[in-house]
């Protein structure tokens, strides 16, 4: 799965066939890359890493965690 992280730090996640690039359109993007979401014993693990090619950018640290907030907030 691949994600970017907006300018307001908002995370949005999408499948590896879409383009990092097609989301430029929705505003600065400040990081990018891959993630993989593990579930163990109800606790969720996210790990970020890889870089997006097509917009030239890496993780952030701290972008694992902004995703967990997604994936937890009700």
């Amino acid at each position: 799965m691949k994600y970017i992280i907006l300018e307001q730090s908002i995370p949005i996640l999408f499948p590896d066939h879409v383009n990092h690039s097609d989301f430029k359109k929705l505003g600065n993007i400040t990081s990018a890359g891959f993630v993989e979401i593990d579930i163990d014993d109800e606790k969720i693990n996210v790990r970020v890493y890889g870089e997006s090619v097509t917009l030239k950018l890496k993780p952030m640290s701290g972008d694992n965690i902004l995703i967990k907030i997604l994936l937890t907030t009700d």
